[in-house]
């Protein structure tokens, strides 16, 4: 991939977790609408509008089963509204978001997401491993 096929432009057009068995359940839910930024001198910047987030326990119960109470602790809720910014690195499986501002206070750090391009669309994805399985999790965008 070059980079010029990422710059630009993205919207959200869905996002989803899905595991090895089949299961699935939408990533920032169904009404979600955002837009994603790369520019030729190497920022990103993310911005979601989630009206109404799902609550993770209650995704993550969908493959994990029900959650004690310590475990849900972890899990905070989505805000309405999600954003992070700062420096990108384009490796050629995958790019790395390295935020320099993050709304959720939980997330900082590299952020690397594997990627594809299908048509007109970019898919980014990664996962959270569990003992018990791992959860693939992909958002995926348009060319505004």
């Amino acid at each position: 991939m070059t980079q010029n096929q990422l710059i630009g432009v993205w919207k959200l057009v869905t996002s989803e977790f899905k595991d090895d068995e089949g299961n699935r359940t939408e990533f920032y839910g169904t009404k979600a609408t955002g837009l994603l930024i790369y520019t030729e001198q190497g920022y990103f910047s993310a911005h979601l509008n989630l009206p109404n987030p799902p609550d993770p326990a209650e995704q993550f119960a969908v493959f994990l089963g029900p959650l004690t109470d310590e475990q849900k602790s972890y899990l905070k809720p989505l805000a309405n509204y999600v954003s992070y910014g700062g420096r990108y690195e384009l490796q050629p499986d995958k790019v790395i978001n390295y935020g320099d501002f993050f709304s959720n206070p939980t997330v900082s750090g590299a952020q690397p997401r594997f990627f594809e391009f299908k048509d007109n669309r970019l898919i980014l994805s990664g996962a959270f491993t569990f003992p018990t399985k791992t959860i693939r999790f992909y958002v995926i965008w348009e060319k505004a």
